[in-house]
């Protein structure tokens, strides 16, 4: 009687949640490469869902776990364990397996792998109950399955469709196997023969789901609309920058004009004070101090016939003066303009250059050849220009940084500052050697080889314009140059920079890993 009692009690438990959804908790209890176990918790102790759908429909943590691996989520109907604690009031569940795989044929092979190693291989205890029931259970289920279903060969498994979700949508695919009895209209299960209306179901075959919906395609695709949108930010944020500076250029060249004409009428003054000859006044560059030593070196090369000449920003930024040898001479160059974002300096000279170099507006080729010229390792090699060759690797830098390009052609200290050139003899960049490779350790934990950077000649261009610099464009109708051709072209331009400063100022800033690649080694 009181067996009876307890019997009641659970048909009564059992009915009242026969229809209702389940309420469900997922975990992710195994994986295994393209292969994981999800646990849900079901209070109801039955694996159902409306609409005779017995399958969930955004298993959120398989489907994450496929797109870590760029894999779609696939699940195989009725490919689960359920694991029931013994007292009636306990709260069980279902380990659910879903498949990472690249199209369905993939998924169907795989599963057909994985059962017939879950039917074949006994399990080995792990020391956890739980884990160890749930590896207890689908070794006892699926061999008996194997042998009972398909004779012990997993090749007489037979694939009927089934549901694909795309857009939010249940598609059922027009080859689903239909029951032949039963009150349900399609079958779901391989393992288990269910009886409907007193009559026996027959198993036609075994049917899957695709979540389409969350294909790692799509996620590529969101993935190259944000990239998308980064580029059209930096672009405005550029754009921005570049007005911001061209205003401060105006600005600047005001306040230079207001200053020149004040001292060409206090000159104007003095000369009729002094009851001079009118005559012409030539100004003479500031003498070299010579209490300076030269801490630092790097590389330059003229834009113009008027003295200008372009380098890195980080070159020049710790020096009080800026020394160079051009026809034997010790010439004096100022500072005209930086820009410390983007690594670029302009410089001129009071006497006018002979060479200078064309920029190419229209920027590198991605695979073109090139030709870098400097000065490196000052005091180790010989005092005269050095040449390196390589190809453009990548038309943006560290972090998709568009503002740089990627070259493979060596650089070493010294060499910051120099024209990269292509086969046509024009700048489509200004090479910085270390300090881009110092960022690329700093976060990436390592240097590579054959890595080095230069700053983009669109960006350069766009710098010279806002400081209305004149330049040399490209010939669009311009032969390429002969390696020989090239290396004339690149030593009658490109020069060796000194940067002057006391022995303090060397002992301040040698161990600034911004300036380490053009501070020289002083005793």
């Amino acid at each position: 009687m009181k067996k009876l009692f307890w019997i009641i009690i659970f048909i009564i438990y059992w009915g009242q949640n026969l229809d209702a959804r389940v309420n469900t908790l997922e975990t992710i209890a195994e994986t295994n490469n393209d292969e994981i176990w999800l646990y849900i918790e079901n209070e109801d102790r039955h694996y159902y869902f409306p609409d005779n759908k017995d399958f969930l429909l955004k298993p959120k943590l398989a489907v994450d776990y496929c797109l870590n691996r760029s894999k779609d989520t696939y699940h195989i109907l009725s490919d689960w364990i359920a694991v029931w604690p013994k007292i009636v009031s306990s709260v069980g569940g279902y380990y659910v397996r879903y498949i990472c795989a690249n199209n369905l044929d993939d998924a169907k092979q795989k599963f057909a792998n994985f059962y017939k190693r879950d039917a074949t291989s006994k399990p080995v205890k792990t020391g956890d109950k739980q884990k160890d029931k749930f590896l207890k259970e689908k070794y006892k289920s699926y061999k008996k399955s194997l042998n009972k279903f398909y004779g012990g060969n997993i090749n007489n498994l037979k694939w009927c469709g089934g549901f694909i979700l795309r857009n939010t949508k249940i598609v059922r695919s027009d080859d689903f196997c239909k029951r032949g009895s039963g009150t349900m209209q399609y079958i779901f299960t391989y393992r288990f023969e269910t009886e409907f209306n007193d009559k026996t179901q027959s198993v036609a075959g075994v049917a899957f789901v695709a979540y389409e919906e969350h294909s790692h395609k799509i996620a590529k695709d969101k993935k190259k609309l944000a990239d998308e949108k980064l580029r059209k930010e930096f672009e405005r944020k550029e754009k921005e920058r570049l007005a911001k500076l061209e205003e401060e250029g105006r600005k600047e060249r005001e306040e230079n004009e207001r200053k020149a004409k004040i001292e060409e009428e206090n000159r104007i003054k003095e000369e009729k004070n002094k009851k001079k000859n009118k005559k012409k006044i030539v100004k003479i560059d500031e003498e070299i101090n010579p209490n300076l030593i030269a801490i630092g070196s790097g590389s330059a090369f003229f834009i113009n016939n008027k003295g200008y000449a372009l380098t890195n920003d980080h070159v020049v930024g710790i020096c009080q003066q800026l020394v160079s040898i051009i026809d034997g001479n010790k010439v004096l160059f100022k500072v005209i303009s930086t820009d410390s974002f983007n690594d670029v300096a302009i410089i001129s000279m009071h006497n006018r250059s002979k060479n200078y170099l064309k920029i190419n507006e229209d920027g590198a080729e991605l695979g073109e050849d090139i030709m870098t010229f400097g000065y490196p390792l000052a005091g180790q090699l010989s005092d005269s220009v050095k040449l390196t060759r390589g190809i453009v690797s990548a038309l943006s830098g560290i972090e998709n940084n568009i503002g740089q390009i990627q070259i493979d052609a060596a650089l070493q200290p010294g060499n910051s500052g120099g024209p990269v050139l292509n086969r046509k003899g024009e700048v489509i960049g200004i090479a910085s050697a270390g300090l881009n490779k110092l960022l690329m350790a700093k976060k990436q934990q390592t240097i590579p080889e054959n890595v080095n950077f230069a700053v983009a000649s669109p960006i350069v261009a766009n710098f010279l314009k806002s400081k209305k610099v004149k330049y040399t464009t490209q010939s669009y109708f311009g032969s390429e140059h002969s390696t020989t051709e090239l290396a004339e072209i690149g030593r009658e331009t490109t020069f060796q920079l000194l940067c002057m400063n006391t022995k303090t100022a060397y002992n301040k800033y040698r161990n600034n890993n911004k300036y380490k690649a053009t501070l020289l080694e002083l005793n």
